[in-house]
């Protein structure tokens, strides 16, 4: 379990505080997933390919539920008041500049633990 608990762009009303259940965790990558009531209403995957010159990073978020029983209420009533467009395009540029620093200090990293 991951307790994530961040606020993009310092905006208040973007403040994001859930606990994520762990589905995926290796080499290739991470798999998060929020559940409610049995029914899974978000998850985030990060994936990591190895490429010539490093590691391709990739990252996709869904909120929502896909389940025919809560599909048309979570997402067309639900998610615009939890996680509206605004706050979307802040989490993207979050994860953006986030991923982005990691060229700056994970080399040295890794080369460290090896």
């Amino acid at each position: 379990m991951f307790h994530i608990a961040e606020a993009f762009g310092r905006n208040p009303d973007y403040l994001v505080d859930v606990q994520e259940v762990v589905e995926k965790l290796d080499e290739t990558g991470i798999r998060l997933s929020n559940r409610r009531a049995g029914f899974e209403v978000s998850n985030l995957e990060h994936t990591f390919t190895p490429v010539p010159d490093g590691t391709l990073y990739k990252s996709r978020m869904t909120v929502g539920a896909e389940h025919p029983l809560v599909r048309g209420l979570l997402n067309r009533y639900i998610r615009p008041r939890v996680f509206p467009e605004d706050m979307a395009r802040a989490w993207l540029k979050h994860n953006v500049e986030e991923v982005g620093n990691f060229e700056f200090f994970l080399p040295e990293l890794y080369a460290a633990s090896a």
